[in-house]
């Protein structure tokens, strides 16, 4: 009976190409163990996360020693990132003071970590997108790689953060900003990390829908974890600080994943895909001879 119910859900997926897709890129990324690659892009962004606080606070104490106002501005700014737990983050760091010795720590820490960032993020948009290791960057471009993804996101992330907070844009206006300079970055982020293993033209289309749901998430994605973080503030005090960040850099790992999976089985036309093993479809196929094809290709 259970069998039987499958294959009608089975058929009725295969017979509409919108349910098709979906499916095909859920198991695709099951295949690719995309959801244990965004939990380990949190555990790295949440060690990335602290020291880069440490380091921005200490510097401004440094600069700003005259002008707290300024200081209190820029970092409140630089946490409206991170809807529900930024008002938790912004008392949390107050009491950082500007000093070479935190500067130096928080620097080390935050480039150990952020190295770590960044080769993983290179290591999983290759895997989603079946980059033979023999077409993959190794040391020292690998590094080189790794600093100017890290530069890119950085540089991007901030500047977009500014124009969508910014007062004196209407509201429409800065958001709108914000979408196209993130929509930039992913776009360049994934041809720095992909190269001239895979065109612009086949991960724009996933790169923009990335920007699109990164900035719904900032907007209205405090819903997700608003129940759940305001128990655990009372009851765990500043761990509902990492509960948070953890769940919202997984959700946004993740979703930015799913988008380049949605990217390889759009241009390799890889649906639809069977949820039965042993009535596989054109999609598997496909799908198979794509991995066997990356898997077995010699440098280029």
């Amino acid at each position: 009976m259970l069998e039987q119910q499958i294959q009608k859900v089975d058929r009725f997926q295969r017979e509409h190409s919108q349910l098709a897709f979906i499916y095909a890129v859920y198991k695709k990324s099951s295949e690719d163990k995309v959801s244990s690659l965004a939990a380990l892009f949190a555990y790295y962004a949440l060690f990335s996360i602290f020291p880069l606080l440490l380091v921005m606070v200490s510097v401004l104490g440094v600069l700003l020693t005259k002008d707290s106002s300024l200081r209190t501005q820029i970092v409140n700014s630089a946490l409206a990132n991170f809807p529900i737990i930024g008002p938790q983050l912004k008392s949390s760091v107050h009491s950082l003071t500007g000093n070479g010795v935190g500067i130096g720590i928080g620097t080390v820490t935050l480039l150990l970590a952020s190295r770590c960032l960044a080769s993983l993020a290179i290591r999983a948009l290759n895997d989603v997108w079946n980059v033979p290791d023999s077409r993959r960057m190794g040391f020292p471009k690998s590094v080189l790689n790794q600093l100017l993804w890290t530069v890119t996101v950085g540089v991007g992330v901030t500047v977009s953060t500014f124009f969508s907070t910014y007062a004196s844009l209407p509201l429409f206006v800065g958001v709108a900003v914000a979408f196209g300079i993130n929509a930039l970055t992913f776009t360049l982020a994934a041809r720095v990390i992909l190269g001239k293993a895979v065109s612009v033209r086949q991960h724009l289309v996933g790169s923009v829908l990335a920007a699109f749901l990164w900035g719904l998430l900032q907007a209205f994605g405090a819903v997700l974890i608003e129940r759940d973080l305001s128990h655990a503030s009372s009851t765990y005090g500043f761990f509902a600080i990492v509960i948070g960040l953890c769940t919202w850099m997984y959700l946004q790992a993740y979703l930015t994943l799913l988008c380049a999976e949605a990217d390889v089985v759009r241009d390799k036309r890889l649906w639809p895909r069977s949820v039965v093993r042993a009535d596989p479809t054109e999609g598997d196929r496909r799908s198979e001879a794509f991995r066997l094809k990356q898997i077995t290709a010699g440098p280029t």
